[in-house]
């Protein structure tokens, strides 16, 4: 939403394609990028306080998130909002399955889903946007 009906979103999505001409038309492309810079890691860090307190925090486990991060954004679609949602839904859901249902073997579940869905659909739920 906000990169497509924002005003800062739209000069940053045509900063990102053109560099030059926004810069053409007086917007200081530098303060666009550090700005999306900023809020990037704004919500990066409010997104990593809001989990902390749910799991364990310990060296390394940014390994984990970010190869799920990466699965789900897979299975939903390229480059797709609402295929990252229902990437999430589905590895969720398989992971909250396996661990009901077979405890032992609980961190299979989505991986097994995820090889499943590309296997079937290998561009992921929904129409990749790339």
């Amino acid at each position: 939403f906000v990169s497509t009906r924002t005003k800062m979103g739209k000069i940053a999505r045509a900063a990102a394609v053109d560099m030059e001409m926004v810069g053409a038309i007086g917007i200081n492309v530098s303060w666009v990028f550090a700005f999306a810079f900023v809020l990037g890691c704004l919500l990066a860090g409010l997104g990593g306080a809001l989990v902390s307190p749910t799991i364990s925090v310990t060296i390394g486990m940014d390994h984990n998130i970010i190869i799920e991060a990466f699965l789900i954004v897979t299975i939903g679609g390229l480059g797709n909002m609402w295929g990252a949602l229902v990437g999430s839904l589905i590895f969720g859901i398989t992971q909250s399955f396996g661990v009901l249902f077979w405890p032992q073997f609980a961190i299979v579940f989505p991986y097994l889903a995820v090889v499943i869905i590309l296997t079937l659909k290998p561009t992921g739920m929904l129409k990749s946007v790339w």
